[in-house]
């Protein structure tokens, strides 16, 4: 049984980062949603990227999808 929804911040850096997906027509890699995301906020981690895509993927935003790499 999940409790109840974490109440998160609304940051820039947030922001940011919904930006970069709702203007997307395709789906993005971490270092995507990072580089678009900085062009809005400067100085913007990677981990902030992590944390905040794995927030939207909990709430449903986002869906998380694993690639495969080529191995060789």
């Amino acid at each position: 049984m999940k409790g109840a929804p974490v109440q998160r911040r609304k940051t820039r850096q947030r922001a940011a980062i919904r930006a970069a997906f709702e203007h997307a027509s395709r789906p993005l890699s971490i270092g995507e949603v990072l580089e678009l995301a900085q062009r809005d906020v400067r100085g913007l981690g990677i981990a902030t990227v992590y944390r905040t895509v794995g927030a939207l993927v909990e709430e449903g935003m986002a869906v998380g999808i694993i690639a495969a790499q080529s191995i060789g």
